[in-house]
């Protein structure tokens, strides 16, 4: 889903003042995309801000020759921040202003996008936006698991329980692990530098840095800031030290805490399940172990702790500092990838 607005302009516009208008905007020259087909393409843009987590998709826009005039194509993704929206409104304000043009928008005719009544903080948008890569880091193993292929005989039966560690649809789960936990670790270290840009705390927590010279040169050339380099040398696959990281910057986000309360009647705390899923993944990398009871059930129970844990977590950020909580799980873990009656050959 997107919001999308085609802008008609007057047959004496050329194609150099449409570019040197969007170019005017900050878009940047991209490759056509294949996916919007939109008639009469010839020239593509993009616009992306970076600064302060204010962009989530960017703005795409396309010049198309249609007819004997051109067609301004603008659009947003359905999940585009405020700021977003906003250069999307510009970018339609100012074609219909300096070119005289007239646009359809999803919202009708000449109308504008809404905005919300302001705009979110710093930290609220990159708290967000590592909330959202680390739910599309989950779609993405899922997609992976609905579109492997193997025989029936590897999946279920005698031959499967024969073959143990040789069989390749439990090194297909086993190689899931590092993934799993690799998302994990984005997402507590995304968030955590994006708590620190903007945190009261900052000066104090900086004051333990230990810079390398190749620290301080990425960051004398902007590809690295100062947060981003101090949390290079934190972990942040133990649940232990994360808690003791974030529990350091705001004494409220105990993530100890929030993942040992009891949680839908279960024995065992996320806190613990999640422990032994980077106990897994630890075990595979560092000694090459199959853990042969990793089948697709065990599978979707580690996906499923994992994803309840940042849940979680992120769910307490946000109370913490009054935004709105998205509530997670939009991506829905189901065992089609598991279904017998499918035998994949």
């Amino acid at each position: 889903m997107s919001f999308e607005a085609y802008v008609d302009l007057p047959p004496a516009v050329t194609r150099e003042a449409a570019i040197d208008l969007l170019t005017h905007l900050a878009f940047k020259k991209v490759d056509i995309s294949p996916f919007w087909n939109t008639r009469g393409a010839f020239r593509a843009f993009d616009w992306s801000d970076q600064r302060d987590y204010r962009s989530y998709t960017g703005v795409y826009a396309e010049l198309a020759d249609q007819d004997g005039h051109l067609v301004v194509y603008i659009r947003t993704n359905i999940s585009a921040s405020y700021w977003d929206i906003a250069k999307q409104n510009e970018c339609l304000k100012e074609l219909r202003s300096r070119l005289r043009g007239s646009f359809q928008s999803d919202v009708g005719k000449n109308r504008y996008f809404p905005l919300p009544k302001s705009a979110p903080e710093p930290a609220e948008s990159g708290c967000l936006m590592a909330f959202e890569r680390f739910d599309s880091n989950i779609e993405r193993a899922i997609m992976y698991l609905m579109n492997r292929k193997f025989p029936k005989n590897f999946r279920t039966g005698w031959d499967a329980k024969l073959l143990g560690g040789f069989n390749p649809w439990i090194l297909s789960n086993n190689l899931l692990l590092p993934y799993l936990v690799a998302a994990m670790e984005d997402y507590f270290k995304s968030t955590y530098v994006a708590l620190l840009r903007y945190s009261t705390r900052k000066e104090s927590v900086l004051k333990t840095a230990r810079l390398t010279g190749e620290h301080l040169a990425r960051i004398s050339d902007g590809s690295l800031s100062v947060e981003e380099a101090f949390v290079e040398g934190l972990p942040f696959q133990n649940l232990r030290s994360i808690s003791e990281t974030f529990r350091a910057l705001e004494p409220k986000i105990d993530v100890h805490g929030i993942l040992q309360k009891p949680f839908r009647r279960r024995k065992v705390s996320l806190y613990d399940s999640v422990m032994q899923v980077v106990q897994l993944r630890h075990e595979f990398i560092h000694r090459g172990d199959i853990h042969v009871e990793f089948d697709d059930s065990a599978l979707e129970k580690a996906m499923r702790d994992v994803q309840s844990a940042v849940d979680r977590v992120y769910q307490k950020i946000t109370a913490v500092h009054s935004w709105p909580y998205v509530s997670a799980q939009r991506t829905k873990i189901q065992m089609h990838w598991s279904d017998p009656k499918d035998d994949g050959a």
